[in-house]
C-alpha cells in the first residue's frame, strides 16, 4: 500500500467449485500492519488474528460498533482477510448500515436494537449487490460469519469455537 508504510500479500490454499456461483475458496493473507493506533495508545494485533500476528485465514469479521466523532452517528468496522477495513456508517436512526466506500453493501441489525446492546444478543446481517447475505454472530471477541446466502436460498453454514477459530464449514446441499 503505497505512503502507508504497510506491505500487503495473498495467496490462495484451496479453491473447489461450488453450485450457483458459491464457489468454497480459502486463503491464507499477510498485513505488516501489526500495530494499530487508536488515540493515544498503541496496540499490538488488535485482529487478534488467528494465525499468528499479521496473518489472516477465513471470513471477514466485525468489530463491535462505535460512535464515529467525525459524523456524530454510529457505525461498525469490518475487517477483510487481508487486513482492509470497512466502515458501515448508521443511517439516521434506523438498524440499516451502509458502507462509507461506495461498494453499496448494507449491514443491518435485528429492528430495534440499540447500538449499546449487549454484543452476545445481536446477530449482524451483512447484504451484497448481488443479493448474498453473510450472517454474524459474536464470538471470540468480534462478530464472526455463521451463515452465507445466495439469493436462491442455497446456503453454507459456518462454526467457530468460543475463541472464533473457524472449526467448520458445511454446505446445505
Amino acid at each position: 500500500d503505497l505512503y502507508s508504510q504497510n506491505f500487503s500479500w495473498g495467496t490462495s490454499l484451496v479453491s473447489l467449485p461450488g453450485r450457483a456461483g458459491m464457489d468454497a475458496g480459502f486463503g491464507i493473507s499477510y498485513n505488516s500492519l501489526v500495530w494499530a493506533k487508536s488515540g493515544s495508545e498503541i496496540h499490538f494485533d488488535s485482529d487478534v488474528s488467528n494465525v499468528s500476528p499479521g496473518f489472516r485465514m477465513g471470513f471477514p469479521t466485525i468489530e463491535p460498533a462505535y460512535l464515529d466523532d467525525k459524523t456524530g452517528n454510529f457505525a461498525y468496522l469490518m475487517v477483510t482477510p487481508s487486513g482492509g477495513r470497512v466502515e458501515f456508517r448508521q443511517v439516521g436512526a434506523t438498524n440499516v448500515y451502509e458502507t462509507a466506500d461506495s461498494s453499496y453493501v448494507q449491514l443491518k441489525t435485528p429492528v430495534g436494537s440499540n447500538p449499546n446492546a449487549p454484543v452476545e444478543d445481536l446477530t449482524l446481517t451483512v447484504t451484497g449487490t448481488d443479493g448474498r447475505q453473510m450472517s454474524y454472530v459474536w464470538k471470540g471477541g468480534a462478530f464472526r460469519c455463521s451463515q452465507i446466502k445466495d439469493r436462491n436460498g442455497n446456503y453454507i453454514t459456518v462454526v467457530h469455537d468460543d475463541h472464533g477459530k473457524l472449526t467448520s464449514m458445511t454446505d446445505t446441499l
